[in-house]
């Protein structure tokens, strides 16, 4: 059972290294890449660097 647990803590933090290695996105701390999108009905886009310096929380959830 050790051996188990052994395994899968030295597997969770290799895979949390290796992540942090791989370039992709913003690490944490910094600023997130500037995007637009456009809102629910189409009428309107949104640009993050144009919100200023207002805080700004992202939220990707489903509502489905």
């Amino acid at each position: 059972m050790k051996v188990l647990q052994s395994l899968t803590l030295l597997f969770v933090f290799s895979t949390l290294g290796i992540a942090q290695f791989r370039g992709q996105g913003p690490m944490p701390g910094e600023l997130a890449p500037d995007f637009t999108l456009n809102t629910q009905d189409g009428s309107q886009s949104i640009t993050l660097s144009r919100l200023d310096a207002r805080p700004t929380a992202l939220v990707f959830a489903s509502y489905t």
